[in-house]
């Protein structure tokens, strides 16, 4: 919500409960829109630390979702992803993590094949996951995936794939693998300036990324 965008967490939260209050009264306990707005609380609370009820809002929302969906729906796929978030983020457990992370990927696969921008995301999701554990060969196989697919959506020039391109850049910097992160953030550059011009803040944020890998690049 833009509230929570612009950090007044407290206000978000307010509105959070008043419209389940309000949804709950019109549409009944078990609707997806109740189910999806207790998602959101408890995504929310959890980025406030609040997290004794962060997993009863998520598992109270996931079984509304199945309850009304059945097992597979991307609403459910999105419920995994924000417990693997949790399960990352928040508690640092690897194997919950890649559990929820997996039936994400797997629901979404499931409902969109392999070429949706979702099934990219999770991938990305699980790549994040093993780079935060520090398997960076997994790591690697995983953003490839995604670009794959990011490339073969959108072609070589759209901005989900310089996201992708600064996640490879970022991994073959802690690689030490300079000259590798340099191409890809050469890539970041181009399609920065093609979608936003000259003068925009990421075009900016690109530049000093290639400036850093110049110095680690002078200093190896």
């Amino acid at each position: 919500s833009l509230l929570r965008t612009l950090g007044r967490y407290e206000e978000a939260t307010r509105y959070l409960n008043k419209s389940i209050e309000v949804n709950t009264k019109v549409l009944g306990d078990h609707h997806p829109k109740v189910a999806m707005s207790y998602l959101d609380l408890g995504s929310l609370l959890s980025e406030l630390g609040n997290n004794e009820d962060v997993m009863r809002y998520y598992e109270f929302a996931l079984r509304m979702l199945k309850e009304y969906h059945g097992d597979t729906h991307p609403n459910i796929a999105l419920a995994y992803n924000r417990l693997g978030h949790y399960y990352k983020n928040v508690l640092n457990d690897f194997d919950k993590a890649l559990h929820y992370y997996k039936e994400s990927l797997e629901m979404y696969r499931s409902i969109y094949g392999d070429l949706h921008s979702d099934v990219a995301g999770a991938i990305h999701n699980l790549a994040s996951l093993y780079y935060a554990f520090a398997d960076y060969d997994k790591t690697l196989d995983l953003y490839n995936q995604a670009l794959d697919i990011k490339t073969r959506m959108y072609g070589q020039m759209h901005y989900s794939v310089a996201d992708t391109y600064n996640n490879l850049t970022q991994l073959y910097s802690e690689l030490g693998r300079y000259e590798d992160a340099l191409s890809y953030s050469e890539k970041v550059l181009d399609i920065y300036k093609a979608f936003y011009g000259d003068k925009h803040y990421l075009v900016g944020l690109a530049y000093n990324n290639m400036a850093a890998i110049y110095i680690s690049l002078k200093e190896d």
